[in-house]
């Protein structure tokens, strides 16, 4: 994968995965922009198929003013065609047009962070404002596990993220995220939060502790590591033989959200308070291959190299494709780490809903043969994967950056109990 490649590819990826719930809104139309929601059509030598895409589309007034910019869908054909007189070509270096701000949750304990909906900036295609292309990838084969210290003792299982919103955003109650964790009791050994909002840990540990699962726990703020460490410490009463480890932010280096340097050292804060608490299991940042690939010292700084990846993102991959998708980016993001580390694949999956992207097309048959790919890839050390995600995320907002299926990556389909009369 060149660097170019995976440049274009950030916005689609930086979105899909988030923890903790946002809005997203796009600007309002002007009145005059009827007959401007047909497909854009652009024409591309460096796609092999016809292929559609979502990219911000910048229209233009008659006296060459911007009059609305906005992301749709754009097929990218691979054969050059006529040049459209009537659009006003455009080369930018932007992320995906939407807007995003923070819904105070009901019964938090404090609002949940706002997360950008789009990625790091990228190469937009030179077209109508352009948008971003997909993740591509080498055809090499790898183990996708490293050297290192092992913490696949939590069990010969897969594990799988959790988010403790309901639909309507307010937080789960404790019988609610109970009565979740007993839907996928003996499904997984590991079960991966993101930070400690809505009190989360509580309830999240006695339920671990019911199903017997261990749990990455995660500090989602850098700026408040001592906080967010102190309630992990507290929310599971000193008990660490339940932590498996404990993540440190969400793809903020792939977010623009902070820099590797302040992530590295929210890493040695988070490891100092965690240390003094009695915990002595992996700290690692979290951030997307892309990012880590950019930044290995999100890696070198860390006790294992935590990475999000989506074969769903490169347009190229099947769902059949995914497991050796996955192999061979934990092959690639090994390769420029300093030293050998356990890479663990911190969010991967396949949605059952949404729009296609390319050959990567959505649906609950396609994400039953991307997971079974990606068992079937990491069977010798599934303690290494955490699949995307428990259950649809039906509090995130859909938007084209993502394909429309941002609440559609529930394994299974599955469907939190608490949000059924809600829907």
């Amino acid at each position: 994968m060149t660097l170019k490649q995976k440049l274009l590819g950030a916005v689609a990826l930086a979105a899909v995965a988030q923890g903790h719930p946002t809005k997203e809104k796009r600007a309002p139309a002007p009145a005059e922009n009827d007959g401007w929601d047909q497909e854009l059509t652009v024409f591309d030598a460096k796609v092999a198929a016809p292929t559609q895409m979502p990219g911000e589309v910048v229209y233009f007034q008659s006296d060459g003013s911007p009059a609305l910019t906005t992301t749709e869908m754009i097929m990218v054909m691979p054969t050059p065609g006529p040049e459209d007189e009537d659009c006003t070509t455009t080369t930018t270096m932007t992320t995906v047009s939407t807007e995003t701000c923070t819904i105070s949750l009901q019964g938090a304990a404090q609002p949940s962070p706002a997360v950008a909906a789009g990625g790091r900036p990228s190469k937009a295609l030179p077209v109508k404002g352009g948008g971003p292309l997909p993740h591509s990838s080498t055809g090499k084969s790898s183990s996708g596990s490293g050297k290192g210290k092992d913490t696949k003792s939590s069990g010969d299982l897969f594990g799988v993220s959790y988010a403790p919103y309901r639909a309507d955003h307010s937080c789960k109650t404790a019988e609610d995220i109970m009565d979740d964790f007993e839907q996928f009791a003996g499904d997984y050994s590991l079960v991966r939060i993101y930070g400690t909002d809505c009190d989360q840990v509580p309830p999240i540990y006695a339920a671990a502790k019911k199903i017997g699962v261990k749990l990455m726990m995660g500090i989602w703020d850098i700026n408040k590591v001592q906080d967010e460490a102190q309630m992990i410490s507290k929310g599971i009463g000193g008990d660490w033989d339940t932590v498996h480890s404990v993540g440190v932010g969400n793809e903020l280096v792939n977010n623009q959200q902070a820099t590797a340097d302040q992530v590295v050292q929210a890493v040695s804060q988070a490891r100092s308070a965690l240390r003094g608490a009695g915990f002595q299991g992996p700290v690692a940042a979290v951030d997307t291959f892309i990012a880590t690939e950019a930044h290995p010292e999100l890696c070198d700084a860390s006790d294992l190299c935590a990475i999000n990846a989506h074969p769903f993102f490169d347009s190229t991959m099947g769902a059949g494709d995914a497991g050796k998708w996955l192999q061979n980016t934990a092959k690639d993001v090994q390769a420029v780490l300093s030293k050998p580390m356990q890479i663990l694949i911190t969010e991967t999956g396949w949605p059952t809903d949404g729009a296609v992207n390319g050959k990567a097309v959505p649906s609950l048959e396609n994400q039953k043969t991307a997971i079974a790919a990606i068992k079937e890839a990491f069977a010798d050390n599934p303690g290494d994967v955490i699949l995307f995600s428990a259950f649809d995320d039906l509090w995130k907002q859909k938007t084209m950056a993502t394909f429309n299926a941002d609440q559609h990556w529930g394994i299974g389909g599955a469907i939190s109990k608490c949000d059924l009369a809600l829907i």
